[in-house]
């Protein structure tokens, strides 16, 4: 893997964790939105909402940490081959 090609894949990893922590971080805020917008909404379809979001926000956390690791353990034996 070339340099380039790994600075982008750095960028992208770091771009999806911030993403995923921040989905994280808004849900509250975000599920209070949806109940006043949608007042006639159900308990349990409010919590499948905020279920999901939990889920999609976790999702981007595990993939942008698993693609930092990879291309931090990458660089690593890289520069111990060197």
């Amino acid at each position: 893997m070339d340099n380039n090609n790994r600075s982008v894949q750095l960028v992208w990893g770091i771009a999806i964790l911030v993403v995923g922590l921040m989905m994280f971080l808004n849900i509250p805020a975000k599920m209070n939105q949806i109940s006043n917008q949608l007042q006639g909404l159900s308990s349990s379809k409010l919590n499948l909402i905020r279920f999901s979001f939990y889920m999609i926000s976790t999702i981007l956390i595990g993939g942008g940490t698993k693609k930092l690791y990879k291309n931090i353990n990458y660089k690593k034996t890289d520069d111990g081959n060197s």
